[in-house]
């Protein structure tokens, strides 16, 4: 059987993966969600999370420091709330769709973020209605990014929420 080793990387895919199965460092045995990948990465990091051109349904929860997510363009595609507490976070080639929810709550640590198409869309008249959330002593850098926000009923709810420090390049 041919090796598949790529160093410092877990590899993400919604149709073909299983968290049960899946071994870091393998392409050939991918986790089926960010988050057990995330909870599986050995230490030391920094560590790569690849994931494949899939739909991603689950909020994901990045509690650990020097950790890259990177999509495969715009279908690989997440449907909940990226929030992360570590530092040097990156998240790069993703499309994050936000219905009701927050797509980004950063609130502690640093995230830079490359290359992302947001949408957010807000048919709920209780929901927050806030897309971004950066909050103190956080920061989030965004470079290179598209964003969409309808919202269909109340008043005009809060795009970006950040006490913390946002960037918009």
């Amino acid at each position: 059987a041919p090796e598949c080793f790529i160093s410092n990387t877990s590899f993400v895919d919604s149709k073909r993966g299983n968290d049960l199965t899946a071994k870091p460092e393998d392409p050939c045995f991918p986790y089926f969600t960010i988050s057990s990948a995330i909870f599986n990465i050995p230490s030391p990091t920094p560590w790569n999370i690849q994931l494949l051109p899939t739909i991603f349904l689950e909020n994901v929860n990045i509690n650990k420091n020097d950790i890259t997510i990177n999509g495969s363009g715009p279908n690989s595609v997440i449907n909940g709330t990226i929030t992360s507490t570590g530092n040097n976070v990156t998240l790069t080639n993703l499309t994050l769709n936000a219905v009701n929810i927050s797509a980004i709550i950063v609130t502690t640590g640093s995230v830079i973020a490359e290359d992302l198409i947001i949408n957010g869309l807000y048919t709920n008249p209780a929901a927050t209605g806030i897309l971004i959330n950066v909050f103190e002593p956080a920061s989030l850098n965004i470079d290179r990014y598209t964003l969409t926000y309808t919202y269909s009923q109340g008043t005009l709810p809060y795009v970006f929420n950040h006490p913390g420090q946002l960037s918009l390049f």
